[in-house]
């Protein structure tokens, strides 16, 4: 009980000044924890929502666990101010303690296997399979998961490949299109030096991603809040993405409340040159990781990448700073690319230190960073990088928010993941002032303003020198079983046609098992008046309790030539989200099922069916099939 009290008075101070909650909800006496067996209690209570449980089971069902109510950020999908209202009816379970002795009771094997199909072709001649004669292996994707964990200790290993690649790929390098494996270990308790070490494949992620980040994320938020980042140091990857992670070892030390981490990363990597000075993208070596035609295959694991850093950081409830010194060095195996990378200003051997911080006093929740190449070179300036942000409780129904960015034209990164105007990054300048009000109890307006430059270009044809972007979002939610969200942006640059963006969203729970989704998307060009539309209606089904589960997505496009491009990010139960470009006009459906059986065998099952409306009727059609089974 006085852990509960402690973790929830500090998540109050630390996320929710603005709304100044009544500490006495702490004291509450019949709290629930967050553990799978009690999602379905949580959701009837009202306190989580059937979209933030599914989650949350998903993330237990694949071996997680909430050790503190700070997760919950990164978590749920639901507001920070949410997440306080019902902080008080739940805690986070104390971790069971590890045994140090040998025991089967505490091992736990999973396999997983996912395979989608080849899209299929239907028009009216039929059935065809649609095959890219440009890519050289067989049009279905595959992905095998294989983990064990045993007391301290986990084993993973994984084997893939995307639709396009060969299954076994002959050249540069012979073998799997992609495989990673990682052996790790966690301490039992706080008390021991080593904390943490993995050998194998990691992701690391440290301060606000500016010098090291090697996990994906979304570059901007409306909420300065939810846009402040919470690194988790090192971890295992077991991913998808191919580039986006390191391979050697790596640890973390825990020295006089300290925590010391250390990592040293070798891997041959595909690379994508630059072939200017001044790019606009941070990170050097981003690439797709797809190996599907022979320029694509041409690149693979060309690269030899090498990344040695050490960092120290101390993390308390209230606030956390930290610096880390990094070496990354990128070359390639071949003498025509050494030719290309040695025509390049840009250094590909260099040194970078940073340091970062996040606190909260009082009214007041600001975090920064700041990171810079070592070179002779350069000037300091045009090789350093920082971000800035405060965010203001200026009343009980008021927050002000500030984010400042300079990204100097030569400072780079090989896994950046910064505040910026794209997934990317890019060397800009950019500002952005954001208001949140707490027009009443159920209506919230977030209004968000942003200036952007990037005047470092050599050929200002390349990309606009100047834009500016302003969001207005309102939410509307009377109870937990309706919720009303809509968003309002515009567009501006000197070199790109203005545009106008709208997009509204609506969601009823009619059960604790059912709940439908609305949302409609309209993007403009001015003056033009080219406009794209979407509108998508969901059905989910997904009592916590029984064994079956699914969900329907049915959706109308028009997205002619010359008008702004559209996406759909549907959510399937247990396939995730899948990007979707919309072009043309037409419609979609998406659906799955997903079914758990009683000797822990999970099976699910996805297609999706999009129809060009046409002269010729053409459909696409396309299958997945997921297989999971504990032991």
């Amino acid at each position: 009980m006085r852990l509960f009290n402690y973790l929830v008075f500090s998540l109050l101070l630390t996320d929710a000044c603005a709304q100044l909650p009544d500490f006495s909800a702490a004291l509450e006496q019949n709290q629930l924890p967050v553990v799978a067996s009690e999602l379905a209690t949580l959701v009837a209570n009202q306190v989580l929502t059937s979209q933030d449980a599914q989650q949350l089971l998903l993330f237990f069902e694949q071996g997680g666990s909430v050790q503190n109510l700070f997760q919950l950020q990164g978590l749920l999908q639901s507001d920070l101010s949410t997440i306080v209202n019902s902080c008080a009816f739940m805690f986070a379970p104390i971790p069971k303690p590890k045994n140090a002795h040998f025991s089967w009771s505490t091992t736990d094997l999973r396999y997983e296997l996912q395979f989608n199909s080849p899209q299929f072709f239907k028009d009216a001649f039929g059935f065809a399979l649609l095959r890219d004669t440009t890519h050289l292996g067989p049009a279905f994707a595959c992905q095998q998961r294989l983990a064990l964990t045993h007391q301290n200790w986990r084993f993973a290993t994984q084997f893939a490949k995307d639709a396009g690649e060969p299954i076994w790929q002959q050249k540069p390098l012979v073998g799997i299109d992609f495989m990673s494996a990682y052996v790790a270990w966690d301490a039992p308790n706080s008390k021991i030096v080593l904390q943490k070490m993995i050998a194998g494949a990691y992701q690391v992620q440290w301060g606000q991603g500016l010098q090291l980040w090697s996990s994906r994320g979304l570059g901007k938020s409306i909420d300065l809040l939810q846009l402040a980042k919470n690194p988790l140091g090192i971890k295992p990857y077991q991913g998808r993405d191919e580039q986006r992670f390191l391979q050697g070892i790596a640890g973390s030390l825990r020295i006089a409340d300290h925590e010391i981490l250390y990592l040293a990363s070798f891997k041959h990597t595909d690379f994508r040159p630059q072939l200017d000075t001044l790019q606009e993208e941070i990170n050097f070596s981003y690439t797709s990781g797809l190996h599907r035609t022979p320029a694509e295959i041409s690149k693979r694991k060309q690269g030899q990448e090498q990344l040695y850093g050490i960092g120290i950081r101390r993390k308390t409830n209230l606030w956390q700073y930290g610096t880390l010194l990094l070496y990354q060095q990128l070359r390639a195996r071949s003498f025509s690319d050494t030719m290309i990378f040695n025509s390049l200003p840009k250094a590909l051997s260099f040194w970078s230190v940073g340091a970062y911080a996040q606190a909260t006093w009082r009214q007041f929740y600001f975090y920064t960073e700041w990171a810079t190449v070592l070179s002779h070179e350069t000037r300091f300036y045009n090789a350093s990088a920082f971000n800035v942000a405060f965010v203001y409780y200026l009343a009980r129904q008021l927050e002000l928010g500030l984010h400042v960015r300079n990204y100097g034209p030569y400072y780079q990164a090989f896994y950046a993941n910064p505040i910026g105007n794209s997934t990317k990054g890019a060397n800009e300048r950019g500002c952005i002032f954001q208001l949140k009000w707490q027009a009443q109890k159920a209506l919230v307006v977030k209004m968000s303003m942003e200036y952007i430059e990037i005047p470092h270009l050599l050929n200002a044809q390349q990309l606009p020198r100047q834009s500016n972007e302003t969001r207005i979002l309102f939410q509307h939610q009377p109870s937990k079983k309706r919720n009303l969200t809509g968003q309002l942006s515009w567009r501006n640059s000197a070199f790109l046609t203005a545009q106008l963006r709208s997009s509204l969203a609506a969601q009823v729970k009619i059960s604790d098992s059912e709940t439908i989704n609305a949302a409609a998307q309209l993007s403009t060009f001015i003056p033009s008046n080219n406009s794209s539309k979407n509108l998508e209606l969901s059905w989910q089904h997904a009592p916590l309790s029984s064994p079956f589960r699914f969900e329907f997505i049915y959706g109308l496009y028009q997205v002619p030539p010359n008008a702004p491009m559209l996406y759909s990010y549907p959510y399937l139960l247990g396939f995730g989200s899948q990007t979707m470009l919309l072009s043309g006009i037409g419609s979609y459906i998406n659906g799955a099922v997903k079914i758990t059986f009683a000797t822990d065998w999970q099976l699910g099952f996805m297609c999706g069916l999009k129809q060009i409306l046409s002269s010729s009727k053409q459909q696409k059609i396309q299958c997945g099939l997921r297989l999971l089974k504990q032991f």
